[in-house]
């Protein structure tokens, strides 16, 4: 028994043209327009991988994509993560990818590659924002992101610390940060049995690249200096209608009304609720309800308590030394976080968020 590496069979690709999303049509399968240079991945609930793609849909310009490829049963011509990113304008190619022995065909979204999540500062030591004007920005930035896509009557449905993603570092595509980023990918290998010529690996097939199978260690290199670089990623549970049922986002940060256990009803204040937390984590790289029992109380609190709670939240970070600022945030965010959807007031967290952008240290 011999060890090999396991490529990707040889593929065919239909593409969508981003202007005509609804008119599939076929691309040559040789030459540098096919997938040439792919080189990450990362698995989740409803797509299969994401690949950082080079040069296969930009006649060799040098830029790269980050190539989404959606689980065989969401990949269908009318998906409504490709329609609401296209509305969006963040979809730059999509294209169906053909697996020769299945003959499954994948739907794949070309995106504009980002740098780390929230989630993934910690890890990739990313100290960022690491003022409170670059916080300010940052806030802002997000928040108005989210009410523009709403007022195209779009809905996020999965905000959250794994869902924003700082910009992408202008170094980030150098063979030096690439080699960082993807230093501890893993390739599958499979056992050969009576095969000669044993010290021969398989070929490569052209133009594509090996299958890696774990994707794990930093991120893309990160911009830690710009928050307006920050962005909303993975619309995979988004929706285009003025509500949507059995729609759940990410724990700790799902509105109240969206029972795990039972029917729920998504709609776009449930989007700010998430917003509201995500708002919190950012100075703390803490959920604002890790525990249940903190949501809990929340839920049955009076808002004077409410905003107490989050106040005392936003202390456990470089906020301490802050308390003008820090009271300013925690009201915005209590603004987005009220029990009752209703409630949730994105005026009034825009008011305050002028507060913010005027603030002076004493």
């Amino acid at each position: 028994m011999t060890k090999a590496f396991v490529y990707w069979p040889t593929a065919k690709f239909n593409y969508i043209s981003p202007r005509n999303l609804q008119t599939p049509y076929t691309h040559p399968e040789n030459g540098t327009n096919s997938a040439t240079e792919t080189v990450s991945r990362k698995e989740t609930s409803s797509f299969r991988l994401t690949w950082l793609d080079h040069d296969a849909f930009s006649g060799n310009s040098g830029e790269y994509l980050a190539l989404k490829v959606l689980r065989l049963e969401y990949s269908t011509l009318d998906n409504s993560e490709m329609s609401i990113l296209q509305k969006l304008g963040k979809l730059e190619v999509a294209f169906f990818h053909t697996h020769v022995p299945t003959q499954d065909q994948f739907l794949c979204l070309g995106l504009k590659p980002l740098g780390c999540t929230l989630r993934e500062r910690f890890n990739a030591e990313v100290d960022a924002p690491s003022d409170i004007p670059s916080l300010t920005i940052l806030v802002k930035t997000i928040l108005m992101k989210v009410l523009a896509f709403h007022q195209k009557q779009i809905c996020h449905g999965d905000i959250s610390a794994n869902n924003v993603s700082l910009g992408v570092h202008p170094e980030a595509f150098t063979n030096e940060a690439l080699d960082k980023t993807f230093e501890f990918d893993q390739k599958s290998d499979v056992i050969l049995w009576n095969v000669s010529d044993l010290d021969t690996p398989p070929p490569h097939p052209g133009n594509l690249p090996e299958y890696i199978i774990l994707r794990y260690g930093s991120p893309l290199k990160t911009d830690t200096q710009d928050m307006s670089l920050v962005d909303i990623i993975d619309f995979g549970k988004g929706f285009e209608t003025p509500s949507k049922s059995n729609v759940l986002g990410t724990e700790n940060y799902c509105a109240p009304e969206l029972e795990r256990s039972g029917a729920n009803t998504a709609t776009a204040k449930s989007d700010l609720w998430s917003l509201g937390c995500v708002f919190a984590y950012v100075p703390t790289y803490q959920h604002l309800f890790d525990r249940k029992s903190d949501l809990k109380h929340y839920l049955t609190a009076d808002h004077e308590a409410q905003s107490s709670f989050i106040e005392s939240k936003l202390l456990m970070s470089h906020l301490k030394d802050e308390p003008e600022y820090r009271h300013l945030l925690a009201r915005l965010i209590h603004s987005l976080i009220q029990v009752d959807p209703k409630e949730r007031d994105p005026e009034e967290a825009k008011r305050i968020l002028k507060q913010l952008e005027a603030w002076e240290p004493l």
